[in-house]
């Protein structure tokens, strides 16, 4: 594999599909309330064994991205039903607003960074 700094094009090798596929999936997580990011990350834990090159890379990429999401993701979900459950004294409803910037921001960020890892994929290029 290529060194941190070589950023050059790489061998394709076997396992480009599922990463691909891994790619699509993740872009469709947020509008999908997360399910196909999920069902992503089962296809890179399965798929990574038999990955080789390029396409390894990208899989160890796709698995940092999802546990990077979750673990931004969880602190807002508390952040959200702390507002939902302090909406009745009227304070919730900017605790509400917060999180919900804070997950239109983690699924923007989300659904970019997969966008351009597809196109990095296509472009034979690392992750």
């Amino acid at each position: 594999m290529a060194s941190g700094g070589d950023r050059s094009v790489l061998g394709a090798g076997r396992g480009k599909t599922a990463a691909g596929a891994v790619w699509i999936l993740f872009i469709l997580g947020p509008f999908t309330g997360g399910l196909t990011a999920l069902a992503g990350w089962i296809v890179t834990v399965t798929a990574k064994g038999g990955a080789e090159g390029l396409a390894r890379d990208h899989m160890h990429r796709q698995g940092r991205l999802f546990w990077t999401a979750a673990l931004f993701a969880a602190p807002l979900a508390v952040i959200s039903f702390i507002g939902w459950i302090t909406r009745i004294v009227l304070i919730g409803y900017p605790i509400g607003w917060l999180a919900a910037v804070g997950f239109f921001v983690l699924s923007a960020w989300f659904v970019l960074t997969s966008f351009f890892g597809l196109l990095r994929l296509q472009q034979d290029r690392l992750a």
